[in-house]
C-alpha cells in the first residue's frame, strides 16, 4: 500500500490537500518516482534564507506509519514526486513560482 499527500501552506494552515491512492489515475505514474527505503528527512540549520516549496509531502506505505517532510525537509530525491502532485495541489503560478526547487 501507498498512499501520498500535500498540503500547501506549511507551516500555516493547508489551503490545499492532495491524497493519491492506488485507484487514482495518476497515482502509478506518481508511485514509481517513490525511491524505498524511504530517506530519512533533512535536518538544516537556521542560518541565512533558505527558499523550499511550502509543502508537507506525506507518504504512508503498507507498514501504515506515515513518512512526513515538512518543506525544508525533503531530500532531493522526493522532487520528483513533488513535482508531479504540485499541478494537481496548486495552480499553475504556485509550480512555476518554484520551478527551480522541483527540478530533480
Amino acid at each position: 500500500m501507498l498512499s501520498l499527500a500535500a498540503d500547501t501552506g506549511y507551516p500555516g494552515p493547508a489551503s490545499r490537500t492532495v491524497t493519491l491512492w492506488r485507484g487514482y489515475p495518476r497515482f502509478a505514474r506518481t508511485a514509481r518516482l517513490v525511491q524505498l527505503p524511504l530517506p530519512t528527512p533533512i535536518i538544516r540549520p537556521k542560518t541565512g534564507m533558505t527558499i523550499c516549496v511550502p509543502v508537507m509531502l506525506t507518504i504512508r506505505l503498507s507498514d501504515r506509519r506515515n513518512h512526513v517532510y515538512r518543506a525544508c525537509q525533503r531530500p532531493p530525491s522526493l522532487r520528483p514526486v513533488l513535482a508531479a502532485l504540485c499541478p494537481l495541489l496548486a495552480g499553475r503560478g504556485f509550480c512555476q513560482r518554484y520551478r527551480h526547487e522541483l527540478k530533480a
